[in-house]
């Protein structure tokens, strides 16, 4: 696992969450039950078992991320790049841009665009971080994409759904 040490120095770094815990109502639960009824008894009826498969690994996923807190990654920006506990380090040459959405208290993001188009955004949490602070130390290593300016409809949505 390569230490922060060997990617140069460490510019910036705070805590981020492992994942967005969302809190959710009853109604919340009872409206997925009926939703994941709807499609097992869908999936029942057009004999597809590998959708049913899937509909209950997801419902376990969620329930497993419900009954237990998200843990503490290190996330910390470098000279030479991004590196997430963990080893997680991804090269400034992996990284196509980066843009930030700051619009409390709904969405306070970072995202990065991968020069691959197979890899999907990376969003990283600003927590009680400055976010002109962030821009400037950011911009010295990769391009801001300024034409953006909302947060990805698959984060928006999974914000709203509360997945």
């Amino acid at each position: 696992t390569p230490s922060s040490e060997e990617h140069g120095q460490v510019l910036l770094r705070w805590e981020i969450p492992e994942y967005q815990k969302h809190e959710r109502t009853g109604s919340w639960y009872f409206w997925a039950l009926v939703i994941c009824g709807a499609l097992i008894a869908w999936a029942l009826w057009t004999q597809n078992y590998l959708f049913i498969v899937i509909i209950l690994l997801s419902a376990l996923i969620v329930y497993r991320q419900n009954i237990r807190d998200p843990q503490k990654l290190l996330f910390q920006v470098t000279e030479d790049g991004i590196e997430i506990e963990f080893g997680r380090f991804y090269d400034y040459r992996e990284l196509n841009n980066f843009w930030i959405i700051y619009e409390p208290p709904n969405t306070k993001t970072l995202f990065f665009t991968f020069r691959s188009t197979f890899r999907p955004d990376l969003a990283i949490p600003l927590a009680q971080q400055n976010p002109l602070n962030v821009r400037t130390v950011l911009a010295k290593y990769l391009t801001e994409d300024l034409e953006r300016e909302g947060e990805p409809v698959s984060e928006a949505l999974g914000r709203t759904l509360k997945l």
